[in-house]
């Protein structure tokens, strides 16, 4: 395969002069990293509270049925979600009695894969080389080819452009589901899944419709070349399939209210979940769901904390890499270091907020931080008594009987 290789190089001066710069963006990192971790914390507590609290005062009802006792109350009920309408898809005609009507569209485009290294040499330049090759590819989303390094194919020379997509990725939802006597929200209607493929199998008469569209492995296929698919495919050729989401059983944790809607416990609390699920088994599902972005968001946190310390001590290890070795190992060294503050400082971060709603997880959180912190000090302060205790002079042997 062939490609187009571009190598720069950038003096010890100048990645200097970017280094210090860089302080800032370390510092602006390091900061937000304390409000990502921080409000993230503040919202798992929100939602660790909330859930809890539904689950304490939701209603289990043995079918989807309303009775006014529950109104203003959350209630949990499984139940067939269906639906009367005919969804339409106005482009291409496709009709179908669902929960939802997905048209799947892609184009056939150009793609650019950049493979980057980087190398410091000695006196503390560096050189990188970056390697651009290309591929077509079908892609649901338009790529734009007035960023490719090149639009002229290194092979064949053919140039590489892509068209702008005529056709986009659509979901038509039906507006009125009901589970029982229930009419679900938005919200709720978001949550549904489950698609299976919806073939088509004749090409509808419409004047809009394009004149050289085949039927292909169950959708439209939709050539780039009026004279219509010769061979293989080719750049900017469509091929258009269909999904829907049919009647299926739901379990739903929701506040019932007296026109048979549902909405939000607390304005952020419902749950909906495919399948038939008890009501404790759907709140141990959105605990689940709550911890895993919240350990999501943490890493995120981290990372941004990490990467801000590591910008900001970076002119520190630029000082050392006109030998190349050399910074090597201090880069390594204030990455180890920024690793262990990030580490203690998110952790904490993470104890603090907690402590108010649960304080034996917090207090444990903030003791692993202090352990983590107490054991480097120990490591250092051991190594430091090392050097002294060997350099120490020799005590005098003790006299010997009778002297």
């Amino acid at each position: 395969m062939g490609s187009y290789t571009e190598v720069t190089r950038q003096s010890w001066i100048s990645r200097m002069g970017g280094a210090f710069k860089g302080i800032l963006a370390g510092l602006l990192l390091f900061i937000g990293s304390f409000i990502l971790l921080g409000w993230n914390e503040y919202r798992s507590v929100k939602e660790y509270r909330g859930l809890n609290q539904m689950e304490s005062v939701a209603v289990a009802l043995e079918s989807p049925s309303y009775n006014e006792v529950n109104d203003g109350v959350p209630v949990h009920f499984s139940g067939m979600a269906t639906t009367t309408e005919t969804l339409n898809d106005p482009t291409f005609l496709v009709s179908a009695q669902a929960l939802k009507l997905r048209r799947v569209v892609e184009m056939y485009q150009w793609k650019e894969n950049k493979t980057t290294r980087t190398e410091t040499k000695v006196g503390g330049a560096e050189e990188t080389v970056t390697e651009y090759t290309y591929e077509r590819v079908w892609s649901e989303g338009q790529i734009s080819s007035s960023s490719f390094y090149s639009n002229i194919h290194p092979d064949t020379g053919e140039q590489m452009v892509n068209p702008s997509m005529m056709y986009s990725s659509e979901t038509y939802t039906a507006e009125n589901v009901t589970v029982g006597d229930f009419t679900l929200s938005a919200s709720l209607k978001a949550r549904i899944s489950g698609s299976e493929a919806l073939p088509v199998n004749q090409i509808p008469p419409s004047a809009n419709f394009p004149a050289n569209a085949i039927i292909r492995d169950g959708g439209y296929y939709i050539p780039a070349s009026l004279m219509g698919a010769t061979g293989g495919p080719q750049i900017g050729d469509y091929r258009i399939r269909f999904e829907v989401v049919r009647p299926a059983t739901v379990t739903v944790v929701a506040v019932q209210n007296s026109n048979r809607s549902l909405t939000p416990y607390m304005e952020d609390f419902e749950l909906l979940s495919m399948g038939e699920f008890t009501l404790a088994q759907m709140f141990e599902q959105a605990q689940a769901a709550r911890a895993t972005l919240t350990w999501i968001l943490r890493l995120v946190g981290f990372a941004m904390m990490f990467i801000g310390l590591n910008m900001i001590l970076r002119p520190l290890s630029m000082l050392t890499e006109v030998i190349p070795l050399l910074g090597r190992i201090t880069g390594g060294i204030l990455s180890f270091i920024c690793f262990i503050l990030a580490l203690v400082l998110s952790l904490i971060t993470i104890g603090i907020m907690w402590i108010a709603v649960r304080p034996l997880l917090g207090g444990a959180i903030l003791a692993v931080a202090a352990g983590i912190f107490l054991l480097i000090f120990f490591i250092r302060k051991k190594k430091d008594d090392a050097p002294a205790a060997a350099a120490a002079p020799p005590s005098a042997p003790p006299p010997a009987p009778g002297s």
